[in-house]
């Protein structure tokens, strides 16, 4: 009869009935109890399926239940991270095909040569310049991030190309060395500082903010407060203006470590604190002026 009561406790969940009670009689008479191998549970376990746990104490019935548990909840947090990373894998893949698409595009209308004035790309060009000169850049800046991006562009190109001839395209070698090249926007960020860097992406129609869409249930971010919709605008005193750049500011420092992470809630500037590392939160990008209570 003992036997086939934990064996129906293994069968529909290992927590319930007399399990419990008899996990918790344990625990209260010895502290100092814990879990078994994975090799021992997996033998009480072999033997509890076959029936025969009439050479098996009370006190082995109940730490096999315990250590399967254990394990079990390992296994649930450890799917739980796997899951949160594809996530942010799929958004860091979104942005790198977005990007280079725009670079790549942006580059073969710049090598259209003389007539390149007469197109449509060309006077597409034109009103980004007129409006970085609107957000107050001089037309030497304006000139020198041209040429900071027209060399980032080729810099692409190029590779892009040699992993195309190469047979490597859009495989985590590509997306790996793709993360390692000299963007512009990195240059003209030293450049310029945050607040004019920030002006320059909205003047330019790059994305320049990042807003949680949805958040993971029992998420590190549920927990700490986050809400869909909130603007995140800085992560450890470090403005945020991309997916990518968020997903390495978490990835540094101590992992666990109290973090400070800024954001907008309905135009209104917050904080929240939370352990740094996975967040358990999808991102949606967008461009915001930098001048409105929305964009901070």
């Amino acid at each position: 009869m003992y036997s086939r009561i934990f064996a129906l406790i293994l069968a529909v969940g290992m927590g319930i009935g007399i399990g419990a009670l008899t996990v918790a009689r344990l625990a209260s008479d010895d502290p100092s109890r814990t879990a078994l191998p994975k090799q021992d549970v997996g033998s009480l376990a072999e033997q509890l399926t076959r029936g025969e746990s009439s050479e098996l104490n009370p006190e082995q019935l109940a730490k096999v239940l315990e250590s399967l548990i254990q394990i079990l909840d390992n296994e649930i947090s450890e799917r739980r991270v796997l899951a949160e990373q594809l996530d942010e894998l799929r958004t860091e893949m979104t942005e790198l095909r977005q990007n280079l698409r725009v670079r790549v595009e942006e580059a073969f209308a710049a090598e259209a040569g003389s007539t390149a004035s007469q197109t449509p790309e060309a006077r597409a060009n034109q009103t980004v310049e007129t409006r970085l000169a609107a957000a107050g850049f001089t037309p030497w800046q304006i000139e020198a991030m041209r040429r900071s991006e027209a060399g980032a562009q080729m810099r692409q190109i190029e590779f892009d190309d040699r992993a195309r001839r190469e047979g490597w395209v859009n495989t985590p070698r590509y997306y790996d060395e793709y993360n390692k090249l000299t963007s512009a926007t990195d240059s003209i960020r030293s450049d310029l500082g945050d607040e004019a860097y920030d002006r320059y992406l909205f003047a330019s129609g790059r994305p320049n903010r990042i807003a949680v869409s949805t958040i993971i249930e029992t998420s590190p971010a549920e927990r700490a407060g986050f809400k869909p919709g909130d603007v995140i605008k800085s992560y450890g005193g470090e403005r945020v203006f991309s997916g990518q750049q968020l997903t390495k500011l978490r990835s540094t420092g101590e992992k666990g470590a109290p973090v400070t992470i800024e954001i907008i809630r309905n135009g209104e500037l917050m904080q929240i604190t939370m352990p740094r590392g996975p967040m358990g939160v999808q991102i949606g990008l967008d461009t915001v002026d930098p001048s409105t209570p929305d964009g901070g």
